[in-house]
């Protein structure tokens, strides 16, 4: 029941994220996924939980990745 909570938050921070570019919502959705992707791993032992794991764990190093560019790239694609 908690990984349904935690993938129905990560859908939510991910469409809020893309909905309303900030950076707050990336960096919400990196922690989510994160956790989840080590829960993943800890319920489900075999090949898909190991590969789900790291699919949710490389999204979070993505979320924060569109969160480092928000803040510090859009300011300057904006001046010029």
């Amino acid at each position: 029941m908690s990984i349904i909570l935690a993938g129905c938050a990560l859908v939510f921070f991910t469409i809020l994220g893309f909905w309303r570019p900030n950076p707050i919502p990336f960096m919400l959705a990196a922690g989510v996924a994160a956790g989840l992707g080590f829960q993943w791993f800890d319920t489900y032992t075999n090949n898909m939980g190991l590969v789900m794991s790291l699919a949710l764990i490389g999204y979070s190093f993505a979320c924060i990745g569109y969160a480092f560019r928000m803040i510090f790239w859009s300011d300057r694609l904006r001046d010029e």
